[in-house]
């Protein structure tokens, strides 16, 4: 395993158990609902600034989604 793998291995680990604590402490103060919909939220602002950051949004064609939609109920 390369070190920047290991490196970000040992991050996603780091956040992932940092969320359950976060989550735990926040639904001591705040509805279950609020906690979801904040997570939701953070996930978001953090794909948008990974797409911004590569710079390779486009949006789906007029005829794409029909072949997602073939390809998921034939899997």
């Amino acid at each position: 395993m390369k070190p920047s793998a290991a490196i970000k291995a040992f991050l996603a680990i780091t956040f992932w158990g940092a969320s359950f604590v976060a989550t735990k402490v926040a639904l001591r103060e705040v509805s279950p609902l609020t906690v979801i919909v904040l997570r939701f939220a953070m996930g978001l602002m953090a794909l948008a600034l990974v797409v911004a950051a590569q710079q390779e949004f486009t949006l789906p064609q007029r005829g794409d989604h029909l072949d997602r939609r073939v390809a998921g109920e034939s899997a």
